[in-house]
């Protein structure tokens, strides 16, 4: 948790220019939390695209429901 916490300060600190992709990444994972329960499917199902362990513990690329939510409202919105 503290990794991502991390990582996502170094996006709004260092790079100015992709803030509004971290707030469609938060708007889409509060979407998905108020329309479905937090033990449904749609919410933990994950497809790792890329596994990365072996730069760092824990580290992979996934696609899962937060990406197809962002996705589907930056395509919408240009």
């Amino acid at each position: 948790m503290a990794k991502s916490i991390r990582i996502m300060q170094s996006i709004l600190y260092d790079d100015t220019k992709d803030i509004s992709a971290v707030y469609v990444l938060l708007a889409a994972r509060y979407i998905l939390s108020a329309l479905f329960v937090l033990d449904a499917v749609i919410t933990s199902w994950q497809i790792t695209l890329f596994d990365s362990s072996m730069i760092e513990t824990g580290l992979s690329l996934r696609i899962n429901a937060t990406f197809f939510s962002s996705a589907h409202y930056l395509s919408s919105n240009s």
